[in-house]
């Protein structure tokens, strides 16, 4: 893996590990919080576990099990679902980064996880 994929992988997978570790120490409030936002009921209990083994695989440099590709579809599916919300005049608490970081959601959200995408997408393509 080049200097530059590992760096633009490693970045979000900090935010990735931020995100999962933080939703796993407030278990049951993130579990409201994405029912709030939209998210299937399911999902609560195993994505910040997904989240802190995805970025840490990230971190690891970890591409060639697929592991930037399902950074990139788990954001693709909440910034869809975060622009669900927001064209249906709906703003619930993102959530994101735990319940210490619940302000509603906003455009800024969409803006903030593209940029993510696209870090990742540079990793995939300059691997």
């Amino acid at each position: 893996m080049s200097e530059v994929a590992w760096a633009c992988a490693a970045v979000v997978g900090v935010v990735f590990v931020w995100a999962g570790m933080s939703k796993l120490q407030f278990r049951g409030e993130w579990s409201v919080q994405a029912r709030q936002l939209g998210a299937p009921g399911w999902i609560s209990a195993p994505l910040p576990i997904v989240e802190v083994a995805l970025g840490a695989a990230l971190i690891l440099g970890w591409q060639p099990i697929g592991v930037v590709p399902a950074a990139i579809a788990l954001l693709t599916a909440f910034t869809a679902l975060i622009m669900r919300n927001l064209l249906g005049g709906r703003r619930p608490p993102c959530a994101c980064f735990g319940v210490r970081a619940a302000r509603p959601i906003s455009w800024w959200s969409v803006v903030r996880n593209l940029v993510f995408i696209a870090l990742l997408l540079v990793a995939l393509l300059v691997n």
